[in-house]
């Protein structure tokens, strides 16, 4: 047995991790999650963006409807000889 400790932990290891990564599978497609797209660009940009945390509490508190919002982070190029400036809306 104390031969295939190793091997039974890594066993175990991976299977708790495959276990976690269902759960959240089943979690984002329950609640219509979406994979965020990768851009070159220094930019963040979150369309119809919702709050998990703050989601959840208000269906479960009956605290009213979340409303999702938009949201753009960037990044302007030089001003007047200055770095970059950021900026979100």
């Amino acid at each position: 047995m104390l031969q295939a400790a190793g091997r039974i932990k890594r066993t175990s290891a991976a299977v708790a991790e495959a276990d976690l990564l269902a759960n959240f599978a089943h979690l984002a497609a329950g609640r219509r999650y979406v994979r965020p797209q990768l851009v070159e660009e220094p930019v963040i940009e979150a369309v119809a963006g919702r709050h998990p945390v703050i989601e959840q509490w208000m269906e479960e508190t009956r605290e009213g409807r979340f409303i999702s919002n938009d949201s753009t982070c960037a990044r302007r190029g030089r001003m007047g000889g200055r770095g970059a400036e950021s900026f979100c809306l």
